[in-house]
């Protein structure tokens, strides 16, 4: 019997190859917030995760799936799209 990965758990395995605690990561599309919560796992302690979403319900409902996974304050929420990701990104993380 083959083993099925998921292209969900194919992506997750590629970033976390590349992402470590203190590591910054971007979340451009919110949405459900699974990938935030998987980002800020990976790049805790000492990391930030930055996510980007229009809709204030994805914004609102990420943050309490972080908020129970004690991850909240490393993230930073924008009630944008990822378009205006290098207008709102702390300048200090370019490059990184």
């Amino acid at each position: 019997m083959s083993s099925f990965v998921s292209l969900t758990q194919m992506a997750q395995q590629a970033v976390a190859a590349v992402l470590q605690p203190g590591s910054l990561a971007v979340d451009a599309t919110v949405g459900n917030g699974h990938d935030t919560l998987f980002l800020a796992h990976s790049v805790a302690p000492g990391g930030r995760v930055a996510g980007f979403d229009i809709q204030p319900r994805a914004l609102q409902d990420t943050r309490s799936r972080l908020a129970k996974a004690g991850l909240e304050p490393l993230c930073l929420m924008y009630l944008n799209g990822h378009q205006h990701m290098l207008d709102l990104l702390p300048t200090d993380w370019y490059g990184s």
